[in-house]
């Protein structure tokens, strides 16, 4: 069988660890010096190691959060947007969306529950939104272009 050499480096590491960890400040510190090193440039350097990883450690979630709102905005705009033309047919694809997914009504402020109120724009801005989330995936396709 051949020699793992990653677990002799492994517990080579651990042991030399070990020894340092059971050794005291004060003689770790005597033998730097003794052996020439810049004991205030070891412990800077090491300070900000651990700083950086401390700091990267706590942007771990924000990290995760950009690349989830990156991959959602990328899919977001792969997206066609196939509305009908005639306002009419926005209306009523409008309506059909908030009868077969009346969850969404929530999202629809009390005033422009009567879709008749809504102006041209604010049923396409409505439209495009609830595209963009995803709610008209699943809807029934018609030749709604006219």
């Amino acid at each position: 069988m051949p020699r793992d050499y990653g677990r002799d480096r492994f517990l080579l590491m651990n042991a030399i660890a070990e020894s340092v960890a059971e050794t005291s400040a004060e003689v770790l510190w005597t033998e730097y010096r003794e052996d020439g090193a810049d004991v205030e440039a070891i412990a800077s350097r090491t300070k900000m190691v651990l700083t950086d990883a401390v700091k990267r450690h706590k942007q771990q979630k924000l990290r995760q959060a950009r690349a989830e709102y990156e991959t959602h905005a990328s899919s977001t705009w792969k997206r066609v947007f196939s509305l009908p033309l005639s306002i009419l047919k926005q209306r009523e694809l409008l309506a059909a969306v908030f009868t077969m997914k009346p969850e969404l009504r929530g999202l629809v402020t009390a005033a422009a529950r009567d879709f008749q109120a809504l102006t041209d724009n604010d049923v396409e801005l409505m439209l495009k939104q609830l595209q963009e989330l995803g709610a008209l995936d699943n809807m029934p396709r018609e030749d709604n272009r006219r």
